[in-house]
């Protein structure tokens, strides 16, 4: 039962990612203040993740719904980027979506092709998922600093739902990962090498996260006590 949720939690994950980049997308079409850089790091982290979880479906951890709802992540946060640059509608706006859908299902074959086909320990497809992982964070990190810049001037461009949907996709995720895990030994360090780029995501994402929805509370609190 445990890992049937766990199997099937995370394609829940990426629908709350949807509906809350549909709500900054109304946000900046409303003239609400959202910062672009932040939007151009989430768009590329999203990417590193899309390829993150092709491997990861291709090891048999999570469903192939997933990767393909991440993909609807990445058209839903271009068209907050051209909103942002005035650009809504062209045919260079579809066209620069179908070829990042096209990066990331490449780019998420050949990382699991390499994690699938090479069964040592630290192989090919274990460090690449390692690396993009660390990079994906990095730029979490990048979109936060930013969207913080923007928040603690201005909050009103970004709801309390959008963050209670967020929290809700990190929960979804957990789950999926708490079934990859239990899949080896809790106390395998094998175990935790080969799926450190999963583990180290959701791990410090979580806790990112976590600290970028206090501040916004405590930006929104202190904003709204000096309107």
């Amino acid at each position: 039962m445990l890992t049937a949720i766990g199997y099937y939690a995370p394609i829940l994950a990426p629908i709350f990612v949807i509906a809350l980049q549909i709500d900054l997308l109304k946000s900046i079409r409303k003239g609400n203040e959202v910062n672009l850089q932040a939007r151009i790091c989430d768009f590329l982290h999203w990417l590193l993740l899309s390829c993150i979880a092709m491997s990861t479906w291709l090891a048999g951890g999570i469903s192939l719904g997933w990767f393909v709802l991440q993909l609807g992540i990445l058209v839903v946060i271009g068209l907050q980027i051209e909103s942002h640059t005035q650009f809504l509608g062209s045919r260079s706006s579809l066209l620069s979506a179908t070829l990042a859908g096209l990066c990331a299902l490449i780019l998420g074959l050949l990382t699991g092709y390499a994690r699938y086909s090479d069964h040592a320990s630290l192989g090919w497809g274990t460090i690449m998922d390692s690396v993009s992982s660390i990079i994906a964070i990095m730029l979490v990190m990048g979109f936060i600093r930013h969207d913080l810049e923007t928040i603690s001037k201005n909050h009103t461009g970004y709801t309390r739902a959008m963050f209670i949907k967020g929290l809700l996709c990190n929960v979804c995720v957990t789950l999926g990962w708490l079934n990859v895990m239990s899949k080896g030994s809790w106390h395998d360090p094998l175990n935790w090498i080969q799926n450190f780029g999963f583990s180290f995501v959701i791990i410090t994402g979580n806790a990112i996260y976590l600290r970028y929805y206090l501040l916004y509370e405590y930006y929104r609190f202190q904003q709204q006590k000096t309107a």
